[in-house]
């Protein structure tokens, strides 16, 4: 998949289903990981992943909230 790179496709793209909330946050995490800038000092991968697998239960629900 392409990456997303803006919030309103970000958004859309999980409306729409194109990806889950635990599939964006980790592209966002491997582009970390991936950073020859290192313009990320530590990470904070377990927990991003835990709100991620909670914001998908509560969209699967049919909760939608904004990023």
């Amino acid at each position: 998949m392409p990456a997303i790179t803006t919030l309103r496709a970000m958004s859309s793209a999980l409306k729409n289903r194109e990806i889950s909330s635990i599939e964006l946050t980790e592209e966002h995490l491997a582009n970390i990981a991936n950073d020859e800038t290192n313009s990320f000092i530590t990470g904070a991968t377990e927990s991003a992943l835990q709100q991620a697998n909670h914001a998908q239960r509560r969209r699967e629900q049919g909760e939608h909230h904004p990023l």
